[in-house]
């Protein structure tokens, strides 16, 4: 994660993905919007002051992300990583890569390979 932003205007793109929201002019650099919730088949999720667009760099290209809200920002030891259970194994394929615990919660680590695969 590079940094996360509050929502500002997005571009959109037509002919594509209807997960893909558009673009953004990020300090010059025009940045790829995914909705997460789209992406992972999620039921449409209500605009609100909350959202986010959390900026990643994958291979020295950037997209961002669509979230509801971003409550904080954590590092988590690749040790402290756990494979996701078997009984999740679609949801596994699909988008998991990954479960931790952090501050007695459970955070679910999504593969961002798979999210940015058509």
């Amino acid at each position: 994660v590079l940094t996360i932003i509050k929502m500002m205007p997005i571009c959109p793109v037509p002919h594509t993905a209807d997960y893909i929201s558009g673009l953004i002019n990020l300090r010059g650099q025009i940045i790829p919007v995914l909705d997460l919730a789209k992406r992972i088949t999620l039921a449409d999720q209500v605009e609100t002051s909350d959202q986010r667009i959390v900026v990643v760099e994958r291979e020295k290209h950037l997209f961002g992300f669509i979230v509801d809200k971003v409550r904080s920002v954590v590092q988590i030891p690749v040790t402290k990583i756990k494979e996701p259970s078997r009984i999740i194994t679609r949801v596994q394929e699909e988008y998991l890569s990954g479960i931790a615990e952090s501050e007695g919660d459970l955070v679910l680590l999504l593969g961002l390979e798979r999210l940015l695969q058509r």
